[in-house]
């Protein structure tokens, strides 16, 4: 499937850093405006399609003059700028790995350290104490409150207590073992989020009035 199918001049898109046309070496990449300073801490660069040919792309970089080619495979289409800090990225209209990154990277950004993917809570470490933000007993409450409404009434945010809340939620209601997977690399978290998630199931356990 074309992943630029429907795009044309003056479409929103990402491209990657690194990208260039077909046989470019990095040492011509170092001579052409797009790779400044930027491809050391970016690696994608919101752009707007210029011409879009077979096998590349002419795109203009955002605050560039310079129009520059890439290879088709180098460019992705661009959400509309409502989706920017999506909390669920299945409602992306573009799920590609550029886009993924952006909306979590804009949450984190603005204190979201969990975005969900669907029945997955993606959590980026904080790296700060916001234990009196995100945490503690009142939040507890009001997610042990939100897991009794329909999906289609939550407006919470996601959150690790809103996973563990509606796991409780279902071993109660349906009298069946319910398990929770906490995955990651080193340093990303685990043991900090398994710490929270069972603070929250010794609370609800001790009983909430929902």
């Amino acid at each position: 499937e074309d992943a630029l199918a429907g795009l044309g001049r003056g479409s929103k898109v990402w491209v990657s850093a690194s990208g260039g046309p077909p046989g470019v070496t990095r040492a011509d990449l170092e001579n052409n405006k797009m790779a400044d300073a930027r491809r050391d801490v970016e690696a994608y660069l919101p752009a707007t399609i210029v011409r879009i040919g077979d096998q590349t792309c002419e795109v203009k970089v955002d605050d560039e003059v310079q129009v520059t080619e890439v290879s088709r495979a180098s460019v992705f289409p661009a959400n509309p700028e409502m989706l920017a800090k999506a909390r669920d990225l299945t409602s992306l209209s573009y799920l590609n790995e550029p886009s993924i990154l952006r909306c979590v990277r804009d949450r984190y950004a603005a204190n979201e350290v969990y975005t969900d993917a669907g029945p997955v809570l993606v959590a980026v470490n904080p790296f700060k104490d916001v234990s009196e933000t995100l945490y503690g007993d009142a939040v507890i409450e009001k997610y042990a409150r939100s897991a009794s409404l329909r999906s289609s009434e939550d407006r919470t945010d996601p959150h690790v207590y809103k996973v563990v809340a509606r796991a409780h939620r279902d071993m109660l209601a349906n009298k069946k073992n319910q398990a929770l997977v906490v995955s990651g690399e080193s340093g990303a978290g685990k043991t900090e989020t398994t710490k929270i998630a069972l603070r929250c199931l010794a609370k609800l356990g001790g009983g909430f009035e929902t």
